[in-house]
């Protein structure tokens, strides 16, 4: 999972992360992607950028996500929430 990035967005912010997905769609082809199931789904049908998925959050996705991060294959996380 070298040069991966990690997307992550709460329900209400899913369509600000297509949004950003799309504004940085040339710089985050450059690297593998992963997010949670359902999210990885939602930018599926609104995006066309290639993203692997991980468990949704329900089940353990984010757990999935933080195992990768401490070893360093995640390079970065973009998480969108709502306060």
């Amino acid at each position: 999972m070298t040069n991966t990035i990690a997307l992550l967005a709460y329900e209400s912010k899913k369509d600000n992360l297509v949004e950003f997905v799309k504004k940085h769609q040339v710089v985050l082809s450059r690297y593998q992607l992963i997010a949670p199931e359902d999210t990885a789904q939602y930018l599926l049908q609104k995006t066309t950028i290639e993203i692997n998925s991980v468990l949704p959050i329900s089940l353990g996705g984010d757990a999935q996500i933080a195992a990768e991060i401490a070893p360093g294959n995640i390079i970065a996380v973009i998480c969108l929430v709502d306060y």
